[in-house]
This record gives C-alpha cells, structure tokens and sequence, in this order.
C-alpha cells in the first residue's frame, strides 16, 4: 500500500498507523496525466505528427491510467 509511520499523540503516546504520502502521489499522476492526455490531444490534431511520439506518449499514460483509477478504487473503498 503505501509508506506509514506511528504519530505521536498529545498524551505522548503512540496513536495508529497513519498513512503518509499517499495524497501528494495522487495529485501528482493526476496532473501528470491530464497534461499527458491535453498533450496527445494536441499532437492528434496536427497532420504531419510523428506515429512514434503517439505511440510513446500513449506507453507513458497507460500506467498512470491505472494509477488514477486505483486511487478512484482505493477513495471510494474507503469513502463509504
């Protein structure tokens, strides 16, 4: 899942296991997805576009593709 660490409470004990990082991991391959997709969206529309530059950027969205929807999957486990 993702990285965790033990918080320290005000009574200085130890509370439970709290998640770390993994909101500033989703924000990050979101935004790199949208400006991969706004990116593909734009050489497509050009009609001299290199085949290799869609093919690359298409290998480059496809496992963030997956990592934003197993973070949708993840929240809306969690969110109900």
């Amino acid at each position: 899942m993702g990285a965790t660490a033990v918080a320290s409470g005000s009574a200085g004990g130890a509370s439970p296991l709290v998640s770390v990082g993994l909101g500033a991991g989703g924000i990050a391959a979101s935004l790199a997805l949208v400006y991969l997709l706004a990116y593909f969206d734009v050489l497509s529309a050009k009609r001299d576009a290199d085949r290799r530059v869609h093919w690359t950027l298409g290998a480059m969205a496809i496992p963030l593709v997956v990592t934003f929807l197993g973070i949708v999957a993840f929240n809306a486990e969690f969110a109900s």
